[in-house]
């Protein structure tokens, strides 16, 4: 889940097709989709900065067991991503440029080139070419609704020919993430909760 706040929520650059779904939990379906999400995406597009900290749930359903973890996030434009877990265990994962460092509670370290995992690989390419370059090179169309409750805004993903659906929750006046969301088909979860967000823009 690395780079849940500024890099999952960029898939939302993805967009071919933006829908307007049922209303849930108290929320309606916004009036113009496609605005808040040009709105969004350009919200992400201007960030240079983020530090905050997180929850992170991960619940599987077979064990009906859910597991809580804390620490830090930090990124700085343009590739480098910092998570610390602090709690219940230490470790770390750190993406600068085309390295992946992950540090273990016991102090082991791994390193490895982004080329040789695809999800790491599909990051740097978000990075590197920009949204909207990166948005004319995908083929798989992928279903958004886009709600509102109150401040929030909701933004329900779901990718085609993937049995997942991903939340987004972001805050109106800023559009910055509050929360992160990703359900699997039999029921497992994980989602992340930042707070103590600072996040600075460029133009």
């Amino acid at each position: 889940m690395v780079g849940a706040i500024k890099f999952i929520p960029a898939v939302l650059v993805l967009f071919v097709n933006v829908l307007c779904g049922y209303s849930q939990e108290g929320w309606s379906a916004v009036a113009d989709p496609e605005a808040v999400s040009y709105a969004f995406n350009a919200s992400l597009g201007r960030i240079r900065t983020i530090d905050c900290r997180f929850v992170q749930e991960k619940y599987v359903d077979v064990l009906e067991s859910k597991a809580v973890s804390e620490g830090t996030f930090s990124f700085s434009a343009p590739d480098r991503i910092l998570i610390v877990y602090l709690s219940p265990e230490q470790s770390s994962v750190e993406i600068d440029g085309n390295t992946v460092t992950s540090v273990g509670n016991g102090g082991r370290k791994t390193v490895k080139d982004m080329s040789s995992d695809r999800r790491y690989a599909r990051i740097k390419a978000m990075i590197a070419s920009g949204p909207d370059a990166y948005m004319q090179g995908q083929k798989k169309q992928t279903m958004v609704s886009v709600y509102e409750r109150g401040d929030e805004y909701m933004f329900e993903i779901r990718p085609q020919g993937i049995r997942m659906k991903i939340r987004i929750i972001a805050e109106k006046n800023d559009m910055s993430v509050s929360s992160f969301r990703m359900e699997e088909p039999d029921g497992d979860y994980t989602e992340f909760f930042f707070t103590d967000r600072k996040v600075t823009f460029g133009e």
